[in-house]
């Protein structure tokens, strides 16, 4: 496939901007121009090692008494929690209706995100003829809007009702993933991936906080890594079958508009089965108090 950049006589990794060519890739795609992605990634893995992990070990702890700290908002419910028997709580959790709830939608997220948007936008990018350049900058452009969404998804959550939140981000993806199919591209593809990118993890705070809302502080470690679970099963899905259904029918189009269906579904389910008061309506409710039992009520 010839791209739009070598017919406009560009080479690839530039763009024209007033008849001069600038560069706009991200670094790992310079890396990868420069040196190759075996080197890439042995340089990547290096700065996780020497960086990543010092700087988790010297500043993250597991509670805000640590480091002689009092809890943002309130008393420490790990400290006001009674224990409850592990074996009884895994098996309550398990049959809770609102995991389920949690978990379906999170495992949507997975498939739509980390997996086919994260694994094949720059395949679905070059099916459509877009240049490296174009490409890199889309990617790039959705990495930056990721972590927008992520920093402004929070306060939301805090403010209003999660369940909603949640069904607007499943809603706009579902649009975003159409118009990736359906659009002319150019600039729409920047366009698209500014859009997904500010609903990408954006969903991560209002699920997490429906389930500390509603699952006592014991169980959250499960229900959490539940949510982590069922997310990169989704997304070991996502990347391998979008490129299976490319080999069989020639295109993405098929893949983008089923995971399109599939969050519409995810947007129904969360406004139908997930609680979603905002945290100012339960402050009364809760305050001083140590977090509910899991309860057929609560779930």
């Amino acid at each position: 496939m010839v791209h739009r950049a070598a017919r406009a006589g560009l080479r690839p990794g530039r763009i024209g901007l007033r008849g001069r060519p600038v560069r706009l890739h991200p670094l790992s795609l310079i890396l990868i121009d420069a040196y190759g992605w075996r080197t890439t990634l042995v340089v990547e893995g290096v700065l996780l090692v020497a960086l990543v992990g010092p700087l988790v070990a010297l500043l993250l702890r597991s509670a805000p008494a640590d480091r002689g700290l009092e809890p943002y908002g309130g008393p420490d419910l790990t400290e006001t929690a009674e224990p409850t028997a592990g074996r009884g709580n895994v098996k309550e959790v398990l049959r809770s209706p609102l995991l389920w709830g949690l978990l379906a939608p999170f495992f949507v997220c997975g498939v739509t995100t980390t997996g086919l948007m994260d694994t094949h936008l720059v395949s679905i990018a070059h099916d459509h003829g877009a240049s490296t350049a174009l490409t890199g900058t889309a990617v790039s452009l959705l990495a930056a809007a990721n972590i927008a969404g992520t920093v402004i998804s929070g306060p939301l959550s805090d403010r209003y009702n999660c369940a909603r939140i949640l069904a607007v981000l499943y809603g706009t993806r579902a649009l975003v993933l159409v118009l990736l199919a359906l659009a002319p591209y150019g600039v729409w593809l920047v366009v698209i991936s500014v859009a997904f990118g500010l609903v990408d993890f954006a969903t991560v705070a209002p699920a997490h906080l429906i389930a500390t809302r509603n699952f006592p502080a014991e169980s959250l470690g499960l229900v959490f890594g539940l949510l982590s679970m069922a997310h990169q099963v989704g997304s070991s899905l996502g990347s391998y079958l979008p490129g299976v259904l490319h080999d069989v029918t020639g295109g993405y189009t098929p893949t983008l508009l089923g995971c399109s269906a599939a969050l519409v579904l995810a947007m129904v389910g969360c406004l139908a089965a997930l609680p979603g008061a905002s945290a100012s309506s339960r402050v009364g409710a809760q305050a001083g108090t140590a977090p509910q039992r899991l309860t057929s009520e609560a779930a």
